[in-house]
């Protein structure tokens, strides 16, 4: 049904589920986040050490989609051990109902969904984000956090957006091991404390419009032929997705 396929998937995976002669490129939507309007300011003062989205399933909060592909299960493990022994103050965006470790109740401000407009702003007022997801197709707001400039902490698990982790922009945590969690957070929080990470200048420099959409657009050059488009190759740079 299709010419090709955009991935998000590490190669082992890619080789699980796509046969290995079909055309695919290691590209995804998230790739294309506008670094541009997506700016820090100084000026806002920094609220929270972290950010963690998860949306609510339903008002009872009992487990669902949202709570599974970011394993909600997991983050409360995690959750504890930064409140406790950390003592780091954290917003959690879409969970308002539902139960967080006890350590954490003077610790975190929860929030319900939030328009987008409104929730972008919360970038700003955070230090990093913790993104604790496995079965994730690279979340935008992984993205989007490094283009405001915030390192992530990250599921080594997860399925998408692993190709963001790397000495510049975060690190990663494995959810089959929580023994190592805290030397890797000792590790990312000496860092950020530190100003080494430069999460955003790496995003410009790999990601966004430019670079992937100059990569996007080499891969559907190799599998349509030109007079199958409405467009000529030769007057567009770049192409992205329509989002």
């Amino acid at each position: 049904m299709t010419r090709g396929w955009c991935s998000v998937f590490r190669e082992e995976n890619n080789l699980k589920w796509f046969p290995k002669d079909f055309p695919r490129i290691q590209l995804a939507e998230s790739e294309f986040c506008n670094f541009e309007n997506h700016l820090p300011d100084p000026n806002v003062k920094k609220e929270y050490d972290f950010l963690y989205i998860c949306l609510s399933d339903n008002e009872q909060c009992t487990d669902g989609w949202q709570s599974t592909i970011r394993d909600w299960t997991t983050t409360k493990k995690l959750l504890d051990i930064m409140c406790k022994k950390y003592k780091l103050r954290g917003l959690l965006v879409g969970r308002v109902h539902c139960e967080i470790p006890a350590n954490c109740h003077q610790l975190m401000e929860l929030t319900d969904f939030q328009e987008y407009s409104k929730f972008i702003t919360n970038y700003n007022k955070c230090k990093f984000i913790l993104t604790s997801s496995i079965n994730d197709a690279s979340p935008r707001s992984l993205s989007e956090s490094l283009c405001f400039n915030l390192p992530c902490l990250v599921n080594k698990k997860i399925l998408g957006g692993w190709q963001y982790v790397n000495d510049m922009t975060g690190e990663f945590f494995d959810s089959d091991n929580l023994d190592t969690f805290e030397s890797i957070l000792d590790k990312f929080l000496k860092k950020l404390n530190n100003n080494e990470y430069k999460p955003r200048q790496w995003f410009i420099d790999n990601y966004g419009k430019y670079n992937s959409g100059k990569k996007l657009k080499e891969f559907v050059q190799s599998v349509f032929k030109e007079d199958e488009l409405n467009f000529k190759y030769e007057d567009v740079d770049y192409m992205k997705p329509g989002i």
